[in-house]
C-alpha cells in the first residue's frame, strides 16, 4: 500500500490532479496526469475513474477565511491512482468535489447553443458586408451557415449574389443547382443547367439537362439534348434508351417515329444488354406499330434469359392476342396468374381475349373476377361497363359506370368519358333526364370533347321536346373562335320542328357553306325547301346529297385502302424479319 504525506490548497491550473468526492459516507478519489472538460460543468477535471476509500481522516485548520482540507498521512489502497511513487516523491494537489446529493446541474441544449451561435455569426457577417461590401468568401461563409440552420432559400439567395460576382464560376452554379433541385424549383434548375452548358458544353452537361427534361416529360427538349449527347459520344446506351422511350410515346407521324424508336432501342440494347427499360419499351413499340411477331420474338428472347420477367410475358400475351393466337396468350396469362393470382390486370387481359373470341359470358365472368380480387380498381368497373354497353346490357352497364365513378380514382378526362358513356346507357333505357345531365357533366370534365358531348345533350333535349332549352344550349355554343359547324345543323333541326323555316334555312346555308360534302346536310335542307314549297330547290339538294355521299364513300374507301396497304406492308416486313 502507498500513502500520501501532505496536500496543498488547489489553485486555478493543475499539471496533475487528484479528485475526491464524498458519496454515501465514503470519499472517492481519482488521480490523473492529464485533465479534460467535465461533460456537465465544462470545468477541467481528471479523466480516470474513481475508487472508494473509507480510511481517510481530515482536520480543518482555518486560515483567514480560507478553509483548507488537510489529509493526515494514512495508508491508502491504490486502486485508481496511477504513478503512486511520484505522488510520494512529489505531493500533488487534491480537489474535493462537493457532495451534491440530489442536486443536478441544468443540461446544456447544445443544438440550441449551436443555432444561436450560427445566427450570431450570420448577423456579424451581414453587418460586415454592409459596411465593407460583399465578397465571395463572406457570402460563401454565410451561405454555409444558412445551410447549417436549414435555411435553404436564404442560402440560394447568397449563391445568387455570388454568381453575380463570379458569373463564370462552374462550381458556384453547381452548388446552387443542387439547392434548387432539393427545393423543387424546376424553373431555376433549368436555368442553371442551361448556364452550365454555356460555360462547359460537354457531354456531361447535355446529359444532365436531357435527363432533367426526360423526368419532367418535356419531350421535344429532351429528344434534342439526347441527340446532342449521341453526337458527342455515340456509345451512351442511356441516351439511346431514353430517346427511344420518348419517341415511342410520340403520336405525330407515328409510323416513321416508331421506326426511329425501334432503331434507338435496339442500339441501346446492343451497347448495354442490361438496359431493361429499352428491352421492355421495344416490345411496346412493336405492339403499337402493329409488328406483333417482332413483339413476340423479342419478348421470348427476354423470357429465355429471365423466365420470371412478368412484363415480357404479359406483353407477349398481348401480342399473341393481336395475332389471334388465343391459346398461347391464355397460357402466358395462366403462368402469370400462378405467380400473382390477385392481379386484376392479368384477369382483365384474359377477359379481353374472351371478348375477341366472342365468348360474352366468359368475358363478363373474368371482368367480375377481376373486380372481386381488386374491388377498388375503378378502371376494371369501366372495362366491364363498356363491354356491357356494347352488348346492349344497359342496366348492368349503368351500375358499373356508377361504381367506377363513385370510387373517384380516375383522371377528370376519363371521368368525362365515363359520364358520356353512362349518358348513352341511360338514353337507351329511357332515362332522358339523367342522360342529359350526364352529357353536361361529361362536357365539364373533358373540355377537349365538350362540343361533342353538348351536341348529344342537345339531341336528348330535343327528344324530350325541350326545344327552348336546346336552342339556348346551341346559342351558348356559337363562338366563331371555338365551335363546330354542327351547331348550326342541330339548331336548324329544332327550328324545323318548331316551324321556323326561315331560321332553319339560314342555319343550313351557314352549315353547308363550309360542309360541302355532308350528304345529311343537303337532305335536311331539301326538307326545308319542300316545306317552303320549292320543289325544284329540294330536288337540287337531293341530287347534291347523292353526289356528296358518293364523294364521301370514295374518300373513305381511299383512306381504308391506304391504311390496309400500310398495315399489310408492316405485317409483311414483320414476317420477313422473323
Amino acid at each position: 500500500m502507498k500513502s500520501f504525506t501532505k496536500t496543498k490548497l488547489p489553485v486555478l491550473f493543475f499539471r496533475r490532479q487528484v479528485l475526491g468526492q464524498k458519496l454515501g459516507g465514503k470519499w472517492h478519489f481519482c488521480y490523473s496526469r492529464g485533465l479534460m472538460n467535465h461533460p456537465l460543468t465544462g470545468f477541467r477535471t481528471a479523466s480516470c475513474s474513481m475508487t472508494s476509500i473509507s480510511s481517510v481522516r481530515f482536520r480543518l485548520p482555518i486560515v483567514g477565511t480560507v478553509i483548507c482540507l488537510m489529509i493526515v498521512p494514512q495508508s491508502l489502497p491504490a486502486y485508481c491512482i496511477d504513478h503512486v511513487e511520484e505522488i510520494q516523491a512529489d505531493p500533488q494537489l487534491v480537489a474535493f468535489l462537493p457532495d451534491r446529493g440530489d442536486f443536478a446541474l441544468p443540461k446544456l441544449d447544445k443544438e440550441k447553443f449551436r443555432r444561436e451561435l450560427a445566427q450570431r455569426k450570420i448577423g456579424a457577417l451581414t453587418k460586415l458586408m454592409e459596411k465593407e461590401g460583399k465578397s465571395t468568401k463572406r457570402l460563401l461563409e454565410r451561405a454555409k451557415l444558412h445551410l447549417e440552420l436549414e435555411q435553404d432559400q436564404k442560402a440560394v439567395e447568397d449563391y445568387d449574389e455570388i454568381i453575380k460576382l463570379e458569373p463564370k464560376s462552374v462550381e458556384h452554379r453547381e452548388a446552387r443547382l443542387v439547392l434548387n433541385q432539393e427545393q423543387y424549383r424546376y424553373d431555376a434548375v433549368e436555368t442553371d443547367l442551361s448556364a452550365l452548358i454555356e460555360l462547359d458544353p460537354s457531354l456531361k452537361r447535355y446529359l444532365a439537362r436531357a435527363n432533367f427534361y426526360y423526368d419532367r416529360w418535356k419531350t421535344k427538349e429532351a429528344i434534342r439534348d439526347f441527340t446532342k449527347v449521341i453526337e458527342l459520344d455515340g456509345n451512351i446506351a442511356e441516351a439511346y434508351a431514353r430517346r427511344g422511350h420518348l419517341l415511342a410515346a410520340t403520336k405525330k407521324e407515328y409510323v416513321r417515329i416508331s421506326d426511329e424508336a425501334i432503331s434507338d432501342l435496339k442500339k441501346a440494347i446492343e451497347l448495354d444488354g442490361n438496359q431493361i427499360l429499352a428491352h421492355r419499351d421495344l416490345i411496346v413499340v412493336y405492339l403499337n406499330a402493329g409488328k406483333y411477331q417482332s413483339a413476340v420474338k423479342h419478348a421470348t428472347e427476354i423470357i429465355e434469359r429471365k423466365t420470371d420477367d412478368p412484363c415480357a410475358r404479359f406483353r407477349r400475351a398481348r401480342a399473341y392476342r393481336r395475332l389471334a393466337k388465343y391459346e398461347e396468350a391464355l397460357q402466358d396469362l395462366d403462368i402469370l396468374l400462378g405467380g400473382a393470382p390477385g392481379s386484376s390486370m392479368y384477369i382483365v387481359e384474359r377477359a379481353e381475349i374472351y371478348k375477341e373470341m366472342k365468348e360474352v359470358d366468359k368475358a363478363i365472368q373474368e371482368y367480375e373476377l377481376a373486380i372481386e380480387v381488386d374491388p377498388s380498381n375503378s378502371s376494371t368497373y369501366g372495362f366491364l361497363a363498356r363491354f356491357l354497353l356494347s352488348n346492349k346490357r344497359y342496366d348492368k352497364a349503368i351500375l358499373n359506370y356508377q361504381k367506377a365513378l363513385e370510387l373517384d380514382t380516375l383522371s377528370t378526362a376519363v371521368q368525362g368519358e365515363f359520364y358520356a358513356e353512362l349518358a348513352n346507357a341511360e338514353y337507351w333505357v329511357g332515362n332522358l333526364e339523367e342522360s342529359a345531365k350526364h352529357f353536361g357533366k361529361a362536357a365539364e370534365l373533358k373540355p377537349s370533347a365538350a362540343m361533342s358531348y353538348l351536341l348529344q345533350k342537345g339531341d336528348v333535349l330535343g327528344q324530350m321536346k325541350k326545344f327552348d332549352e336546346a336552342l339556348a344550349l346551341y346559342e351558348s355554343m356559337i363562338d366563331p373562335k371555338n365551335m363546330t359547324m354542327a351547331v348550326y345543323e342541330r339548331r336548324a333541326r329544332v327550328y324545323l320542328v318548331q316551324g321556323e323555316l326561315d331560321k332553319a334555312m339560314a342555319d343550313m346555308n351557314e352549315f353547308l357553306r363550309t360542309m360541302k360534302d355532308n350528304a345529311e346536310g343537303y337532305q335536311l335542307r331539301a326538307k326545308i325547301w319542300k316545306r317552303l314549297g320549292n320543289e325544284e330547290k329540294a330536288a337540287e339538294d337531293l341530287k347534291n346529297a347523292e353526289e356528296a355521299a358518293a364523294r364521301t364513300t370514295e374518300r373513305r374507301a381511299k383512306a381504308k385502302a391506304h391504311f390496309d396497304a400500310l398495315r399489310k406492308k408492316i405485317q409483311e416486313e414483320d414476317s420477313a424479319n422473323n
